[in-house]
């Protein structure tokens, strides 16, 4: 049996890396969560652990799939923060054309359950050029700040 709000935490996440909305991860995202929480996971480890994730064998994960995650990645290497920033970065941005806009950043975390007010303040305070989006380095720049 799951923990309730463990389940609650994973659903918001899965919600808010599914960028497609098709319900499913694929291998890439699950291995950019990998790096993002700090682990430096192989592909052949992240193929492994995909597979394991993937109970009904259909090549995919789904929200309760990815709710019954129990990966131990203690024994991997860290990343570098640089890496975890640039794979949270890539994960925020959806539509992969290097910026992070207002409408992926409010996707993004209010799916983790942060409040509007916050994510705007937030976001205009990354945004160091004011020109309406992130770059990764007013991303990197704006998180070392914090």
């Amino acid at each position: 049996m799951v923990d309730t709000s463990k389940a609650d935490l994973a659903r918001k996440i899965f919600t808010s890396i599914d960028n497609s909305g098709s319900g499913f991860i694929d291998k890439i995202t699950l291995r950019k969560l990998f790096t993002f929480s700090g682990h430096n996971v192989s592909d052949e480890k992240t193929e492994e652990i995909y597979k394991a994730l993937d109970k009904n064998s259909d090549g995919k994960i789904d929200v309760e799939e990815f709710i019954k995650m129990d990966v131990e990645l203690d024994g991997y290497e860290k990343v570098d923060k640089l890496d975890s920033a640039k794979a949270f970065f890539e994960l925020v941005d959806i539509d992969k054309d290097g910026f992070i806009t207002i409408d992926e950043y409010t996707y993004f975390l209010t799916a983790m359950g942060e409040n509007f007010a916050e994510i705007r303040q937030s976001y205009n305070n990354a945004d160091s050029s004011k020109d309406g989006k992130i770059s990764f380095s007013e991303f990197v720049n704006h998180f070392e700040s914090d």
